[in-house]
């Protein structure tokens, strides 16, 4: 399966969609992303403080804690297996492509990616909490501030252009 076709495709119809509100393609930088003891990557799409768009996974095989929030997050997989445990169950579930896996407000789990999982992620809620799991993993543990600066960045011009969408 080509990942890249796949997004390319999503991208180009979110940019249809939503034109003025998708980052334009220029500005779309994937970046690696160490967070609860994962690793994988993302490219952000579309950010506010209350919602965000973007493509993320992993080539490798990763796992570790989802992380919990103020915001509701729904991943969309593309392409391989997302397995989760939820917090308070004994059992596992595992997402394939074409499922839906909700990351409810507050909640919490234990997750793992297959290698090569990809995925399409909405995010609703108060968005700034969702950072202090990448960026704890940042000055805590990779000290890749390169990084950090890549995603502020990108998530900046994500809010500049969502306020320019809004006066126009």
């Amino acid at each position: 399966t080509d990942v890249a076709a796949m997004y390319d495709k999503i991208y180009k119809e979110l940019s249809r969609q939503y034109p003025g509100r998708v980052l334009p393609e220029k500005d779309l930088e994937w970046m690696f992303i160490h967070s609860g003891g994962w690793i994988g990557t993302m490219c952000i799409l579309y950010g506010t403080n209350t919602e965000y768009l973007m493509f993320f996974g992993s080539a490798l095989e990763s796992a570790g804690h989802s992380g919990r929030y103020w915001a509701n997050i729904t991943d969309f997989v593309v392409h391989g297996d997302l397995i989760v445990w939820d917090e308070g169950t004994l059992q596992k579930k595992t997402y394939k492509a074409g499922d839906k896996m909700p990351h409810p407000m507050f909640h919490a789990s234990a997750i793992q990616f297959t290698g090569n999982t990809w995925m399409v992620e909405y995010g609703r809620g108060f968005i700034p909490s969702t950072l202090n799991l990448p960026v704890s993993s940042i000055l805590f543990g990779t000290q890749d501030f390169y990084t950090l600066f890549k995603m502020f960045k990108v998530y900046f011009k994500t809010m500049m252009l969502e306020i320019n969408h809004c006066l126009a």
